[in-house]
C-alpha cells in the first residue's frame, strides 16, 4: 500500500496531505484522465483507505503492482505515524518511500544538510544484512534509524540508530513509533547544535584546527590538531552508535592518556555518559548551551584543565644527596651518596618531595647518572650495589662500598629530615616519572622550586657531623680499649681459675686414690682374716670329727689323748723329721682326717 502518488505531476503523501488535497485525489482516482498517478511506475492509481482507516494510494485495475506495493498494514501504520511525527516537529520535512543508490526509505526525515533515513523492520533481520543496508545509506550521506518489531527486540540486529516498536495493539505501537521518532530528531537537533556552538568555541582558541567526522550527515566526533597534539572530541546525545571508531588503550595506558587533555572527552545534554573511556562526561545545559560549553571546554583546549586518572604521571627531576667520604680503613676518598631527592630543585605542586635512603628499586634505574655526577665531580664513586637480601616482603636495600678496599661505606652522615631541609644543591642529576594524586578534571600541573638553603650552612653541618663521628670513633675506641682490658682480665681470671680447678682435681684424684688403695689394704687384710678364721674352724671342726671318733673307739681318756697328742710313725710323709701327732694331721686337711681316722680303725686297743 503505496502511501505516495502524484496528482496533477504534484506529488501527495496521503498520511500527511491536507483534507482538500486528500478530496481531490479521491476524485480524480474516479475519472479516466489520468490525473493521479503512482510515484513508483506512473502507472494510473486511486485514493483508498485501510481495514485499519490508513490512507493509501494503489493501482488500478489492470495494471501490474510494484514489488513496493507488497507491505503489510501494520507497517504502512507504522510508517505513517513515523511520518507524521517528523512532520510535527517544526524545521522538519518528512517525505516517504524515498529510493536512492542501492536503497529505500520508508520515511525520510531531512532538515538543512541532516538526512535520516527511517526504516520500520518488523520481520527478523540479522547483523550482516542491518550493516549491509547501512553502508548503503551512509554512502549517499544519510543516516539510517531502525524501529524494531518484535522479531528484532532479541536477536543480534546490528549497530546502528534504533530504538524498539512497543505496544501489544497497533495503536501503542503507532504512538511508540511517534515518541521514538520524536526523541531521535530532538536528540539529532541537540547534537548538531552542539557541534556547531563546539566549532564556533574552537575557532576562538588559537593554534587549533579540527576535522569533523559525520555519520551520513550527523555529525559525531570533532578531531582537533595543534602541532604534534591531538584531541577528540565525542558528541554523545545519540549515543555510541554513530562513533566513527573503536577507542582502545595505547601501549597499556588508559583510553585517550596520549590526548592533548590527558582523555577523550565526551559532550552531552540529556544522554547517560558514555563507559568505558575511563574519563568523566561533560553535561551541557540546553538552555544555556555557549555559555556551558565554554566554561567547560576553554580551560582544556587553553591547557589549563587536564585529565588526572590512575595514570597521570609526569617527568620530575631528582637530585642525589652527595658529599666526599674517607674510608677508615685504608682512607681513600670517595663519593659518597646518602639519599635520593625526588621533586628537587622543583616539583609538581600537589607532589611532595620523595626522600630515599636505601631502597634499592629507587637507585637500580640512575646508577649511570650517578657515574656521570662522580665523573663531574672527579672522585671515584664507591660502587652501588644490592644487599643481597631477598627477604619475602621486603624490600632491597643498597650498600656503598670502598672503591679500593671493598669495605662498607661508614654510616650516612645526614639523617632524612637533614638530607630534604639542608641540601643546598641545585643541580637535575636524574628524572623519574611519578604517578600524580587525585582523579577527575583539575587545573595542569603546576611546578614550584624547592627552597635553596645555605652552601656555607651545609658545610658546617658536615663539619660538626664529622666532628661528632671522630668523637664517637675515639670514644669507641676507648670503649674497646677498656672492653680489651676487661677481656684479658676476665680471660686470665678466667685460666686462674681454671688451673686452680685442675690442681684441685689432681689433689682429689690422689686423694680418691690413696683412699682406694687403703681401702684395697683392708679388704685384703679383711679376706686374709676371713681365711684364716675358715681354715681354723675348719681345722677344729676336723680335730672334732677325730676326736669324736676316738671317743667312739678309745674308751679310756687317758689312753685316747694320749694317742691324739703322741707323734705316730705311721702318719709320717717323706720330708718329716719328726713323727707327726694324729690330732694335727687330721687337722691339716681333710686327707689327714682320713689317714688319721684309718689309722685309727686300724689300730687295736
Amino acid at each position: 500500500m503505496p502511501l505516495k502518488a502524484k496528482l496533477d505531476d504534484r506529488e501527495v503523501i496521503s498520511v500527511l496531505c491536507s483534507e482538500e488535497d486528500w478530496a481531490h485525489a479521491q476524485r480524480a482516482s474516479k475519472g479516466s484522465g489520468g490525473r493521479l498517478r503512482m510515484s513508483c511506475c506512473d502507472a494510473p492509481a486511486y485514493a483508498s483507505h485501510s481495514r485499519l482507516d490508513l490512507r493509501y494510494f494503489a493501482h488500478k485495475s489492470g495494471y501490474d503492482r510494484c514489488p513496493s506495493s507488497g507491505e503489510s498494514d501494520e507497517h504502512e501504520s507504522l510508517k505513517a505515524a513515523a511520518a507524521r511525527a517528523v512532520q510535527s516537529l517544526g524545521g522538519w520535512q518528512a517525505d516517504v518511500e524515498v529510493s536512492g543508490n542501492g536503497w529505500r526509505a520508508d520515511v525520510l526525515a531531512v532538515r538543512g544538510s541532516i538526512k535520516i533515513a527511517i526504516e520500520v523492520q518488523l520481520s527478523a533481520q540479522a547483523r550482516r544484512q542491518t550493516g549491509a543496508r547501512n553502508d548503503r545509506f551512509e554512502a549517499s550521506e544519510v543516516s539510517a534509524f531502525w524501529l524494531k518489531g518484535l522479531n528484532n527486540h532479541v536477536n543480534d540486529f546490528g549497530d546502528g540508530l534504533q530504538a524498539p516498536v512497543h505496544g501489544a495493539s497497533i495503536h501503542e505501537q503507532m504512538e511508540s513509533v511517534g515518541g521514538a521518532v520524536r526523541n531521535l530528531l530532538g536528540a539529532v537537533e541537540r547534537q548538531v547544535r552542539m557541534a556547531n556552538e563546539l566549532a564556533r568555541l574552537i575557532r576562538t582558541i588559537p593554534g587549533w584546527m579540527y576535522d569533523i567526522n559525520l555519520q551520513g550527515t550527523i555529525p559525531a566526533c570533532f578531531e582537533l590538531q595543534r602541532e604534534s597534539k591531538r584531541q577528540q572530541i565525542l558528541l554523545c546525545e545519540l549515543g555510541p552508535s554513530l562513533l566513527p571508531t573503536v577507542f582502545r588503550p595505547v601501549d597499556g595506558k588508559q583510553v585517550g592518556a596520549d590526548q592533548f587533555a590527558g582523555a577523550i572527552l565526551q559532550l552531552r545534554m540529556n544522554a547517560p555518559h558514555l563507559r568505558g573511556y575511563q574519563s568523566s562526561s561533560f553535561q551541557l545545559a540546553p538552555d544555556d548551551l555557549s555559555n556551558s560549553l565554554a566554561h567547560q571546554l576553554r580551560p582544556i583546549l587553553e591547557g589549563n584543565k587536564t585529565w588526572q586518572g590512575k595514570e597521570h604521571t609526569e617527568v620530575v627531576p631528582g637530585a642525589f644527596v652527595h658529599y666526599p667520604e674517607e674510608c677508615p680503613d685504608c682512607e681513600t676518598r670517595f663519593l659518597r651518596i646518602t639519599h635520593l631527592l625526588i621533586g628537587h630543585p622543583r616539583r609538581p605542586r600537589m607532589l611532595p618531595v620523595k626522600v630515599v635512603h636505601d631502597e634499592w628499586r629507587w637507585y637500580e634505574p640512575i646508577l649511570s647518572a650517578a657515574a656521570a655526577l662522580s665523573r663531574k665531580i672527579g672522585l671515584p664513586l664507591g660502587p652501588l650495589v644490592d644487599d643481597g637480601d631477598n627477604v619475602y616482603f621486603r624490600p632491597k636495600r643498597i650498600d656503598q662500598k670502598c672503591p679500593t678496599c671493598g669495605e662498607q661505606a661508614p654510616p650516612p652522615l645526614i639523617s632524612h629530615d637533614e638530607a630534604l631541609h639542608a641540601w643546598p644543591g641545585r643541580d637535575e642529576h636524574f628524572r623519574y616519572r611519578l604517578p600524580l594524586p587525585g582523579k577527575g578534571w583539575g587545573a595542569s600541573t603546576r611546578w614550584v622550586k624547592q627552597p635553596s638553603p645555605d652552601a656555607a650552612a651545609w658545610d658546617a653541618l658536615l663539619d660538626a657531623k664529622r666532628a661528632k663521628r671522630q668523637e664517637e670513633r675515639e670514644e669507641e675506641r676507648r670503649r674497646e680499649e677498656l672492653a680489651e682490658a676487661e677481656r684479658i682480665r676476665r680471660h686470665e681470671e678466667l685460666q686462674r681459675q681454671a688451673e686452680e680447678r685442675r690442681q684441685q682435681r689432681i689433689a682429689d684424684d690422689l686423694a680418691r686414690k690413696t683412699a682406694d688403695e687403703q681401702r684395697a689394704i683392708e679388704t685384703r687384710r679383711q679376706a686374709e682374716e676371713d681365711r684364716q678364721a675358715r681354715v681354723v674352724a675348719q681345722q677344729e671342726e676336723r680335730k672334732r670329727k677325730l676326736r669324736t671318733a676316738a671317743e667312739t673307739a678309745i674308751k679310756d681318756d687317758e689312753r685316747r689323748n694320749l694317742w691324739l697328742t703322741t707323734g705316730n710313725s705311721h702318719l709320717r710323709s717323706i720330708g718329716d723329721t719328726v713323727a707327726p701327732r694324729p690330732i694335727e694331721v687330721a687337722a691339716q686337711s681333710k686327707e689327714g682326717l682320713e689317714k688319721a681316722l684309718q689309722l685309727l680303725r686300724s689300730t687295736k686297743f
